[in-house]
This record gives C-alpha cells, structure tokens and sequence, in this order.
C-alpha cells in the first residue's frame, strides 16, 4: 500500500544567502490563492530523504516522484508579480467593502488580505537574494508537509485537492 512517505515532490534549488532553498515546483500552480506560493519554501540542509534527478532518471527510489510543474525563472516571475500585486489596490478595496458592510465577501472571493499583503512582503525578500541553481531535488511529501511553512498552507482548497489526486495517481 502506498504511504505519503512514497510521495516526493520537485524542488526548485536556489541559493539565497549562502543557504540552498527549495521552491516546491509541483504544489505552486495548484493553490487556490495565489499569494500562497511564498509558502512552498524549504531550507533544504532541514530535509531528509532528498533524492536528486539522477536518482529519479535511474529510478533508484522507492514510490513515486511527481513531475515538476514550473521551471525556475517562473516562479521568479510569479514571486515578482505576488511582491507587486498585493498592496494598495486590495487595502482601497477593503476599506470600499468594509464601508458597504462587505468585507466578508470580499475576503471570500480573494482570500485573507492582511495574509496577501505578508505574503507580497515575503516575496519581496525572497527576491533580493535569491539566485536559481538550475537544479530540481524531490523530498518526501510528508517531510515538507511537516515543516512549519507547509503547515501554512494546508488548509488551502487547492493544495489539499492536489494533494489528495497526487495520492490516488501514485497508487500501484
């Protein structure tokens, strides 16, 4: 029987001030709120169990290995957009559905605010030091589920669906 632990997921590999960092590259088209993706974030030298991409040609691992979704510069691109796009526009609107009565709806329809606007900071940081490395590592899934970013993010729709479908598409 298939266990999560079977499951590895693709990490983009940068370098950010004299860390290796993994961008998860399988997860990040598939949350339901975009500002999310800042959370897919490993510091790889606190994960066990790495498999690199010769191990994954030569199938020289137990389970299944999820293909990666984005490449590199993508995420770069979307980490710029996340650090732009979050910000003034959505505090305006905010305070436009607070003022009608709204607010719940509109933060139904685009997410937590005060999360977007941490999440565009975030980027913004990830962004002043981060380099691609041009390499893609897997880690099981449930060694980054355990990290304290993950945890973040599991209570996004999307990711828990991706989650779930990865589980059925990887079972024997």
């Amino acid at each position: 029987m298939l266990e999560v632990t079977d499951i590895y997921v693709p990490l983009n590999v940068f370098r950010m001030k004299g860390l290796e960092v993994g961008l998860d590259s399988y997860f990040w088209t598939k949350l339901e709120r975009r500002y999310n993706r800042v959370l897919l974030l490993a510091t790889l030298r606190e994960l066990e169990g790495l498999i690199s991409s010769d191990d994954i040609e030569k199938r020289a691992y137990r389970g299944c290995a999820l293909k990666p979704l984005v490449s590199h510069e993508r995420q770069l691109r979307d980490l710029e957009e996340i650090a732009r796009g979050v910000g003034v526009e959505r505090y305006w609107a905010v305070r436009v559905y607070s003022l009608l009565g709204l607010r719940g709806l509109f933060e139904r329809a685009v997410g937590d605010v005060s999360e977007a606007i941490y999440s565009s900071r975030l980027a913004r940081e990830l962004l002043e030091g981060l380099e691609p490395s041009g390499r893609v590592v897997w880690s099981p899934v449930d060694r980054l589920l355990s990290q304290r970013v993950y945890r973040s993010v599991r209570s996004d729709r999307g990711f828990a669906k991706a989650l779930e479908e990865a589980t059925e598409a990887c079972r024997p």
